[in-house]
């Protein structure tokens, strides 16, 4: 995961005060810090999709659309996990926050990611959007 974290230019120090620190119901800093990263990125990712998406002018017969509206539906999921998480210090099925139960909910964040831009455009968007996806690949990605 680190090397995905990487490519994303997301970072994660987990020290082992951090441990002490769920253990009394606080969200320690590097999560803090790793959650607000990627907060930021899907709030772009979504933002994003949903440009591209007044592109196509609402045209639900259009793949691309139904790709982008996908893409925006899960973002927007995957953000209000991560807001909760940041917001409650726990996860969102109320479960007891952890390092393990972190870890997997941001594996699904890189896994969402790594593959919107690429996966849902695969059907070759009209070229007066291309390049909002090269920006939103470069938002995602870095490069």
């Amino acid at each position: 995961m680190e090397d995905l974290f990487s490519k994303l230019k997301w970072t994660f120090n987990w020290k082992k005060s951090d441990s002490k620190a769920l253990e009394k119901g606080k969200l320690p800093e590097s999560m803090k810090k790793l959650l607000d990263q990627a907060i930021d990125a899907e709030s772009k990712l979504s933002g994003d999709a949903m440009r591209l998406m007044k592109q196509l002018d609402g045209d639900e017969q259009n793949q691309n659309y139904k790709n982008l509206k996908g893409m925006y539906k899960d973002s927007q999921q995957l953000l209000c996990a991560l807001k909760h998480i940041h917001d409650f210090h726990e996860m969102p099925d109320n479960s007891v926050l952890s390092k393990e139960t972190f870890d997997a909910q941001m594996q699904k964040a890189t896994h969402l990611e790594k593959t919107s831009v690429q996966n849902k455009l695969k059907n070759r968007p009209p070229t007066a959007i291309q390049p909002m996806i090269v920006v939103s690949s470069f938002l995602v990605f870095g490069s």
